[in-house]
């Protein structure tokens, strides 16, 4: 055991001091009962498990190490104290409150512990140890970390470019703190935390997380428009039919929403059928809140052995699954409603069938199995049908890798193909059973309608996207150009840099690492492919008018998160190995800290100020549709929100033993709808902040 010094005990008592002095001043906030929503209830969290973590470690005799662990995660706490906007994250310093206070102060304790911790031994600091080459390499790597900690997106749409700026510099500032503290982790005496666990390990945290975030963040309901028809369309598959009967014309005002469509006497959700089929799955056993978790689960589990089927490098595959488990970005996608974990699954499932074949496999050079090709293209096909751009993309980048990789034959390459085929023909089917044309989707139909004027597809023209000014700064400019393809980019950059490992580093931090210190004269034929996968999502996306970063991270780019964290793992093991060995050694629970931040700071975050805007709205309300409060009636549903959560407590049927919820139209329309079913009692109900509660017509 380490021997213990006075300055050890000094420091490790300051940590304390100011950890309970912070959970002191936080304690007013627990009184607020209302939940996590509070904007200083979610800082308890990390706070006590800071001192529970830190004194354990501490207790071990490494003392430095604790404090300086502590602090970390107390400023990484800080830092996302004084980060507002929930659509594009910025630094918000003033007016000066409670809130940007504690931030501060918790800031400035890291900054005064990681001096005094490391001051005495400055001159063996990490600068020594890495070398001249590496601190040049470390400018580097921190000066593109403050140039992705902020979004261009709302300082270019609205002219504020010196504001854009100055969040550069303050970021750097807070990545240059955290950094510092990083290296002095580094080099004070500190455990030495392995990284190798055994696989069903990470996948059953990935499962565990994603269902805290769904159930206890997002309360297991939609969030964004595009699950509310995901949601509809998995109810009427598990009825064995495709759509709906068209509601009485007096209800349809209170039943219209983004995405559903009326033709021909048919109610429809526009929307492709791949995730809803295995989400209807989870509505048969009564669970649909956990189908998307169980894939999150799986698809750790065979990204790991994917990655170490293919390279062969157990430290990286071990580190991607632990990335991926515990990554804000997965879990968040993991507890919607949306159809990226479904994609990213199929996408993993058809690689690891391939490479279980032969594809790509390490130290191996053997025929690609007909079988498993046949099997990796079902999956494939699969992603077609659940995602159609990424489907076509993926598919033929892993088609043309698997025709160059090496002279297969042509009969496992025709077996991929027809795989594809199949499963990817229930897409198609589905569009001619509801269009009558397998080429034209219900979606694009319905866009044409939404949007008379203008188009949703790829390219470059005034006429791409929603109509002018209907999307604020998320679509700034009508149409699509080079120049909005790049603020998109930059956008999706930054929001990728922040959701993806959750650091308050940045999550770019394990790439740079591998941008300047790995080997490039030993990339693989892994290493390319997974890096034509992201480039391709990236330079694809480029083209089209929309990223999509402001609910669960840049999901348009989810279908590249293997190499994501493919790089990431690449550049935490290559730094490791530019470094002495006794730092080394602590480099495994330098990157657990990191880990842990995400999961105690960053997560808590997220939850409690993103995503709880729709938990006293709408889970009360599902709680007295459960307990079968309204019976068969007509309930006439008020609120300022989203009304999406509401719609989905329906039957798409409309059948008669079983309540209708319908936004409220107004007393006339209200009236009419009531005089159109006249055997339904009328119910009117009113969420609010407070849960949703019954009052009379015309009462608020």
């Amino acid at each position: 055991m380490p021997q213990i010094c006075v300055k050890s005990v000094r420091t490790a008592a300051l940590g304390a001091l100011v950890a309970a002095t912070s959970a002191l001043a936080a304690t007013p906030a627990v009184a607020a009962v209302a939940g996590l929503s509070h904007p200083l209830v979610w800082p308890i969290l990390p706070i006590v498990l800071t001192g529970l973590i830190c004194g354990v470690v501490a207790l071990r005799g490494y003392r430095d190490f604790a404090a300086l662990a502590g602090v970390f995660l107390l400023g990484s706490m800080g830092q996302w104290m004084l980060v507002q906007d929930p659509y594009f994250p910025a630094l918000k310093l003033t007016p000066l409150s409670l809130r940007v206070g504690l931030g501060l102060a918790a800031l400035a304790l890291q900054a005064g512990v990681t001096v005094w911790v490391l001051l005495p031994d400055i001159r063996v600091g990490l600068l020594r140890r890495i070398g001249w080459g590496g601190g040049l390499r470390l400018v580097v790597v921190l000066g593109l970390l403050g140039l992705f900690a902020v979004s261009p997106t709302l300082y270019v749409a609205y002219g504020y470019l010196p504001s854009y700026a100055v969040q550069i510099v303050l970021w750097g500032g807070l990545v240059g703190l955290h950094l510092l503290t990083l290296g002095g982790l580094l080099l004070v005496p500190g455990p030495d935390l392995g990284l190798r666990l055994p696989g069903w390990i990470y996948a059953a945290l990935a499962v565990a997380g994603s269902l805290a975030v769904g159930v206890l963040a997002m309360q297991a309901i939609p969030h964004v428009g595009d699950e509310v028809p995901y949601i509809l369309q998995a109810k009427l598959y598990l009825q064995g039919a495709l759509t709906a009967p068209a509601p009485p014309e007096a209800l349809r005002p209170g039943l219209e929403y983004y995405l559903l469509d009326i033709v021909d006497g048919r109610w429809i959700p526009t929307t492709a059928p791949g995730w809803p089929i295995l989400l209807a799955l989870g509505f048969a056993a009564g669970m649909p809140w956990l189908i998307n978790p169980l894939l999150t689960g799986a698809t750790v589990l065979l990204a790991r052995s994917f990655a170490l089927r293919s390279s062969g490098a157990v430290a990286q595959a071990n580190l991607v699954a632990l990335l991926m488990a515990v990554s804000p970005w997965v879990l968040a996608v993991g507890g919607s409603y949306m159809t990226h974990s479904t994609a990213v699954f199929m996408a993993v499932l058809a690689w690891w069938c391939l490479s279980r074949g032969g594809f790509l496999r390490h130290g191996e050079a053997r025929p690609l199995s007909v079988g498993w090709a046949v099997a990796g293209g079902l999956a494939m096909g699969w992603l077609f049908a659940t995602r159609q751009f990424e489907g076509v993309l993926i598919g033929v980048l892993t088609g043309l890798a698997l025709v160059a990789h090496r002279p297969f034959g042509w009969r496992p390459i025709l077996g991929y193909a027809l795989g594809c085929i199949a499963t990817g023909a229930i897409y198609l089917i589905a569009n001619f059973a509801i269009t009558g044309n397998p080429l034209v989707a219900p979606l694009a139909a319905y866009l044409e309608g939404y949007w008379p004027d203008t188009r949703n597809a790829f390219g470059f023209g005034p006429d791409l996207g929603p109509p002018a000014k209907s999307w604020g700064a998320l679509d700034f400019r009508p149409g699509h150009s080079p120049f909005e393809g790049a603020i998109n980019t930059a956008n999706g950059l930054a929001s990728l840099n922040r959701e993806a490992l959750g650091w308050a580093t940045g999550s770019f931090l394990a790439a740079g690492l591998a941008l300047t210190f790995g080997n490039w004269r030993r990339i693989t034929r892994f290493d390319l492919f997974l890096g034509l996968v992201l480039l391709g999502t990236i330079g694809g996306m480029f083209f089209y008018w929309f990223t999509g970063t402001f609910f669960v991270g840049p999901r348009y780019w989810y279908i590249a998160c293997l190499p994501v964290f493919w790089i990431s793992a690449c550049g935490l093991t290559a730094f490791t190995a530019r470094v002495p060995e006794e730092t080394a050694k602590r480099a495994g629970s330098v990157i657990w800290l990191l880990c842990l931040s995400a999961l105690v700071v960053f997560l808590p975050w997220r939850g409690a100020e993103k995503y709880h805007q729709y938990r006293e709205n709408y889970a009360g309300l599902e709680a007295l549709h459960e307990a079968d409060r309204f019976g068969h009636d007509l309930v006439f549903v008020t609120t300022e929100g989203d009304i999406g959560p509401a719609l989905v407590l329906n039957d798409p049927m409309l059948p008669p033993g079983k309540p209708i919820y319908l936004k409220d139209m107004g007393a006339a329309q209200n009236a009419a709808a009531a005089a159109a079913l006249p055997d339904r009692g009328v119910r009117h109900v009113t969420l609010s902040s407070d849960g949703a509660g019954e009052h009379p017509p015309g009462g608020n």
